[in-house]
């Protein structure tokens, strides 16, 4: 299932239109919350720690898909180091 979510975001980022698509971007920012939830609950996090390692700030979250490039290539390294 992660690898899916992982797989999932880099179909719809590599797809055309993306950055003029405010549904498929919406689409991968819920596939990152999924992957955020499952590494909070990996690591028993706290709320406290959630807060501190960022797990609250939408704002930072949404300004990150006009820069996708680094998230790009960090899911498939990601996905290449998975396989």
């Amino acid at each position: 299932m992660n690898i899916d979510l992982v797989t999932h975001i880099l179909s719809i980022i590599q797809s055309e239109n993306y950055l003029e698509s405010p549904e498929k971007q919406a689409r991968v920012c819920d596939c990152e919350k999924q992957i955020d939830q499952l590494v909070y609950k990996l690591y028993s996090l706290m709320p406290e720690e959630i807060e501190t390692v960022g797990g609250e700030n939408e704002d930072a979250k949404e300004e990150a898909h006009y820069g996708i490039s680094e998230e790009i290539l960090g899911f498939e390294f990601l996905q290449n180091y998975i396989s």
